[in-house]
């Protein structure tokens, strides 16, 4: 007997289910239930010697109800002795077929042999709700490893398009002889909504490798020929890079996309980069309309034209880049702009601010939504540690931000000296030099303080990677001279807000405190709304009292509620309470300016209890001398 080996058997004679039910249900913001009903199952399993035999046979059949309606069979054969194992699978759900077969000869001697596979959309959707594609999927595939090298090919079909892949690659070399991709006749009308009448070709070509940048040798070759896609332009791509020496060169990038064209050369080494390009848009809403149906049935909603140099070189982990471009026209969704342009110069991008650096945005116009704004400008320039940030527009938003401070020597940070922030109902101004620092380590914003008269706003923000600590101070914020542009007039809104909140914990999960002042608040025509809220955050549950008051009536509660839960349903306790004082009906007529047929007092309680999955609610309502138009008076108690 071999001590170094335990002997275990394992048989399982003829384990049967009739008539089987199964469902799993996912309750998360993305609900799903699967259910499988008359279940038949047969199963004989035997493994002796410690796995040294094995014989195993399952088959099953049965109904699926859910998510997608449609029988079920699955057949699994597996058999060996010592190192030698195979497998067979026979799999179908719902129109869904999966046939292969696996053999094992030890850790480096393995073939798997795809036989069928078979994907209808329909089956795809019933399970991943976003799968795109409309037409059926058919493949085979066949992969072989002997010893350190793998070999393979792969075929998949669906419309009158299709794709042929073949390679090998040694994972000892970590190289390929050659790895060829072929797609031909495809067919974006077919396989996705709306997708463009089209017949793209394209082909790869790949060898070579290397397990460092240092140690690349090979090439890349993509080609697709010129063709029509929606009644625009597919092509001609060409992609040509090389890797040897310890350098990999882009000989040539040449890519032409319906409306858009992209040119670039260049080469990179594990210590340098140099890398130059152009991009030229003649009409982007015939990219928009054709490729862009990959992202929607609609499209990508972009229009305009354009063109935009880049430039990329220095040190691979600080490169410079450089960049420009003008656009007569851009336009995405319900936003445009007119004469844009970009000028942008940042010597080391890995520490913009150290050394010099230039951002130039703006435009004659743009349109955000419903705002319409004249000459918006962006320039934010660093020279020699200082740093220099101005904005402005002016139309429909009218803003002006200028900021001063000096660089910290690493580049990671910010001593604000001045900040100015103006627009037509406020202007704010810096109280003391505020810190602000973003390296690798932590970001944080150091008692940053803004002050605009009475109204004052104070921020103090630090985060790590397993740490957050936070807090927000807000005094007397004047809710009248919000900006208007933010704010809709028929709001009426007024009020004196005061705020003191603060945040600690894990940046995933942090806890919070929050209270909330209001005083002779208004909103259209309720006036004089008064809030107090004193609120927690911690452990997924919102816990706090609150109470407040306006047009005659007086409210106070209290609450503790699993938000997460109540999405998902789960058994976990919670419990609120609201009280109403008592109030006259004509008081409230009065202060909203209604008229309402009922007069008297009202007062009642609202009470929430058991759990997220099952929550009890109770309402009490009390009535006294109430008269509705010219009845007679009468007391009301209801639940």
């Amino acid at each position: 007997e071999d001590r170094g080996k335990r002997s275990m058997n394992v048989i399982l004679d003829e384990a049967t289910v009739d008539g089987g039910r199964i469902r799993y249900e996912q309750r998360t913001a993305e609900e799903r239930i699967i259910a499988l009903s008359e279940l038949e199952l047969r199963a004989d399993v035997s493994v002796l010697d410690a796995g040294d035999l094995l014989k195993v046979k399952v088959d099953a059949r049965g109904q699926l109800d859910e998510p997608r309606p449609g029988p079920v069979e699955i057949h699994v054969t597996a058999s060996g002795q010592g190192e030698r194992r195979t497998v067979e699978l026979d799999f179908s759900a719902a129109g869904a077929e999966v046939r292969a077969t696996a053999a094992l000869n030890g850790a480096e001697d393995l073939e798997l042999h795809v036989e069928r596979l078979v994907l209808p959309p329909d089956a795809a959707q019933g399970f991943l709700p976003e799968y795109p594609l409309l037409s059926t999927v058919r493949g085979e595939a066949r992969a072989t490893r002997r010893g350190p090298r793998i070999t393979g090919e792969a075929h998949l079909s669906a419309g009158s398009g299709r794709i042929d892949a073949e390679g090998d690659f040694d994972l000892e070399a970590f190289r390929s002889r050659g790895i060829t991709v072929r797609a031909r006749d495809v067919d974006l009308s077919q396989l996705i909504a709306n997708g463009p009448k089209s017949a793209l070709q394209l082909t790869l070509e790949a060898h070579g490798g290397g397990r460092s940048l240092e140690t690349a040798e090979g090439s890349v070759r993509v080609h697709a020929p010129q063709s029509a896609i929606g009644g625009s332009r597919f092509g001609p791509i060409r992609i040509d890079a090389d890797a040897s020496d310890g350098v990999v060169s882009l000989r040539k990038l040449d890519v032409r996309l319906p409306g858009v064209a992209l040119t670039a050369s260049g080469h990179a080494s594990e210590k340098r980069v140099s890398i130059q390009g152009k991009l030229a848009a003649e009409d982007l809403a015939a990219f928009g309309n054709t490729l862009g149906k990959l992202a929607g049935r609609r499209g990508v909603p972009i229009r305009g034209t354009g063109a935009a140099t880049f430039r990329v070189n220095g040190p691979v982990r600080s490169p410079r880049v450089v960049a420009s471009g003008r656009f007569p026209l851009l336009e995405y969704g319900v936003h445009r702009a007119r004469e844009l342009r970009l000028d942008l110069d940042v010597r080391d991008v890995r520490r913009p601010l150290a050394g010099k650096a230039r951002v130039d945005l703006r435009a004659a116009s743009a349109v955000l939504g419903d705002q319409q704004l004249r000459c918006p400008t962006l320039a934010i320039t660093s020279t020699h540690g200082e740093l220099v940030v101005e904005a402005s527009t002016a139309g429909s938003i009218e803003v002006v931000l200028a900021a001063r401070g000096e660089v910290d020597p690493d580049g990671r940070g910010v001593t604000l000296r001045s900040m100015v922030l103006r627009y037509p109902e406020s202007k704010w101004q810096l109280e003391r030099s505020a810190r602000v620092r973003f390296d690798e380590e932590r970001s944080s914003v150091r008692d940053l303080a803004l002050r605009s008269g009475a109204q004052r706003l104070w921020v103090d923000l630090e985060k790590t990677e397993r740490r957050v600590e936070a807090s927000l101070e807000i005094d007397c914020l004047d809710l009248s001279r919000l900006p208007a542009s933010l704010v809709a007039p028929e709001l009426r809104l007024r009020g004196s807000l005061s705020v003191r909140a603060s945040a600690s914990g894990r940046p995933r999960a942090p806890s919070a405190l929050a209270r909330v002042v209001l005083r002779g608040g208004q909103l259209r025509q309720y006036r004089d709304l008064h809030l107090d809220l004193d609120a927690s955050w911690a452990e997924r549950r919102a816990r706090g009292t609150i109470e407040g008051s306006g047009v005659g009536v007086r409210a106070r509660g209290d609450f503790d509620l699993p938000l997460a839960a109540l999405r998902t349903g789960q058994r976990t306790p919670l419990r609120a309470d609201l009280v109403v004082e008592d109030f006259a009906v004509e008081q409230v007529a009065s202060a909203i300016g209604e008229e309402i047929p009922l007069h008297g007092r009202l007062s009642g309680e609202v009470r929430l209890r058991g759990t997220a999955r099952d929550p009890e609610l109770r309402v009490d309502i009390r009535g006294r001398a109430l008269v509705y138009e010219k009845r007679a008076p009468m007391d009301v108690d209801g639940s």
